[in-house]
């Protein structure tokens, strides 16, 4: 008990000591700082994209080996194994990633995954710029 009466007589005494000289912190400005004007556009990696025609001939090809790829979401799936094959990752690597990828709605088998990279390869807009 009595070291809880000690501790509130030093926090009050503290409290009133603080008060007496001052009380409030001094705000002082923080000084600015000039960042450097990049004058040039920074480069950002970008992910391969068909074009419309190659889009359509994609997702037809997907359609053709499970009607469930036939979507548009497919197409971002398959911009994502594109990244894979030009990372030259090893082809059962990409294989199985492209098998996780499109698994869902479809049941993709490790053929059926195989296929959908060829398709990817051979559709023409799946290079480096």
């Amino acid at each position: 008990m009595r070291a809880a009466l000690a501790l509130g007589v030093a926090l009050v005494v503290m409290f009133m000591v603080g008060r007496y000289l001052g009380g409030r912190p001094t705000v002082k400005p923080i000084s600015t700082v000039e960042l450097p004007v990049v004058s040039e556009v920074i480069p950002t990696s970008t992910i391969p994209e068909p074009d419309a025609d190659q889009a359509e001939d994609l997702l037809y090809g997907l359609g053709q080996i499970d009607r469930e790829l036939g979507r548009t979401r497919s197409i971002d799936r398959a911009r994502n194994t594109c990244l894979d094959i030009l990372a030259e990752e090893k082809r059962a690597a990409v294989v199985e990633r492209t098998r996780q990828r499109f698994d869902g709605t479809a049941r993709i088998s490790t053929a059926d995954a195989r296929a959908i990279v060829k398709l990817i390869e051979a559709g023409g807009w799946c290079r480096n710029a």
